[in-house]
């Protein structure tokens, strides 16, 4: 799936502002998560809003992501993440592979 940047970005500083209880306005894209004292919880779950919202599955470990990150690499990484997630997930022709977790939830 290819997120526009701005869009997942945006969302991103929305959810985020929310777990840390701040207005978004107050956010930049250039500020980093130690900065925001983004705690790994908030993280995990402004990771699962994203993942429900825009229906991408990410790592557990969000690689090249870490507290002295900005919200701009930040979204970046999510969205290249998300896809080579959405590659993986697709077989020949781009039509979807069907996972086990799917079969197992029909």
């Amino acid at each position: 799936m290819d997120i526009p940047a701005a869009d997942l970005q945006k969302r991103l500083i929305q959810v985020l502002a929310q777990q840390i209880a701040c207005e978004p306005d107050s956010l930049t894209p250039e500020m980093t998560l130690r900065e925001l004292e983004v705690d790994s919880l908030a993280l995990i779950e402004t990771i699962v809003i994203l993942e429900a919202e825009f229906g991408i599955d990410l790592p557990p470990e969000l690689d090249g992501v870490n507290l002295d990150t900005t919200l701009s690499q930040a979204a970046e990484a999510i969205r290249c993440m998300a896809a080579q997630d959405s590659e993986s997930t697709q077989g020949p022709l781009g039509v979807d592979k069907v996972t086990t977790q799917q079969v197992a939830a029909s």
